[in-house]
């Protein structure tokens, strides 16, 4: 799986900084910040505002975001255990590594 990373434009970054605690509100504050740059200074109908927000789900979130050249990340399903034992070790410093968890057919921790 390859993964590309994005920087937000430096209006869209603001916008959602300040309404960082309300995850809910990110897409409207988004769509907003995109209206003001396709519509400076301009009066917009009725008519034409219905068609935005398909315009903005299909093309004008590329407008407010661009990829991080030379960032991407490739996710490997055959991930090498020795080169990434950091994960065999849990946030209070315990090694798990001889006692792997495993997760049974009912959905039982073993």
């Amino acid at each position: 799986v390859r993964m590309k990373l994005h920087t937000l434009s430096s209006e869209l970054e603001q916008q959602l900084r300040q309404y960082s605690d309300q995850p809910c509100t990110w897409w409207r504050e988004t769509y907003a910040v995109w209206l003001n740059s396709i519509n400076e200074g301009e009066n917009e109908s009725d008519d034409n505002r219905s068609n935005e927000w398909n315009t903005f789900r299909s093309e004008g979130i590329q407008h407010l975001v661009s990829p991080l050249v030379g960032c991407d990340v490739l996710w490997d399903p055959q991930w090498d255990p020795k080169k990434h034992a950091y994960l065999n070790v849990d946030e209070y410093g315990n090694d798990t590594s001889s006692s792997p968890t495993t997760i049974n057919k009912n959905n039982n921790v073993d």
